[in-house]
């Protein structure tokens, strides 16, 4: 007849790591090369972070070292984890994979970013309009405020521009946003 499997791991975790695996299509010693080797092209991103589920337990390394019974009869997911356990650090190691794979991109990201941000500051800070336009957001503030200890007011928060949009006039539609535009 079939031979029989031989299964170790919780079967709901095994069924989730064996989809996973049968999705890389990479025989496991290559895996554990690329591990050994921190080969940074062998396994994409996407596939080391499936492969960051499937990093054996304590309890499970015990369950198979505990094994004594024939290896060749162990199911899928307890064969691959005989090849990558005795791999020091497994999860930092596929961590820092993903890091050194996605790095270079993150920091053009930042980068992109930053120039953004610095270029947007520039130009507001040599802006004449935009320091006219905070001195009349500050002045119908104080108008709005009179009366109050709120209403001689020499400077706001900037996260008060956000809320422009919010006081309304009577007519409900024309907002201070722009009131002060005009």
């Amino acid at each position: 007849g079939k031979p029989k499997v031989v299964s170790l791991i919780d079967p709901k975790r095994s069924l989730n790591i064996s989809i996973q695996l049968a999705g890389i299509r990479m025989p496991f010693a290559e895996i554990k090369r690329a591990f050994l080797g921190m080969d940074d092209k062998t396994l994409r991103v996407d596939q080391l972070n499936i492969l960051a589920l499937a990093v054996p337990t304590t309890e499970e390394i015990g369950l198979l070292k505990a094994y004594q019974g024939d290896k060749k009869q162990l199911a899928t997911v307890e064969q691959y984890f005989l090849q990558v356990m005795p791999i020091p650090r497994l999860s930092e190691r596929i961590a820092a994979l993903v890091f050194k794979n996605t790095a270079f991109a993150n920091l053009e990201k930042i980068t992109e970013e930053y120039k953004l941000v610095t270029a947007a500051a520039a130009e507001l800070k040599n802006c004449s309009q935009f320091v006219t336009v905070l001195e009349g957001i500050l002045a119908v503030g104080n108008h709005l405020n009179g009366g109050t200890y709120r209403g001689q007011a020499r400077g706001f928060r900037l996260e008060t521009l956000l809320r422009l949009t919010d006081v309304k006039a009577v007519d409900r539609k024309t907002s201070l946003l722009h009131f002060v535009v005009k």
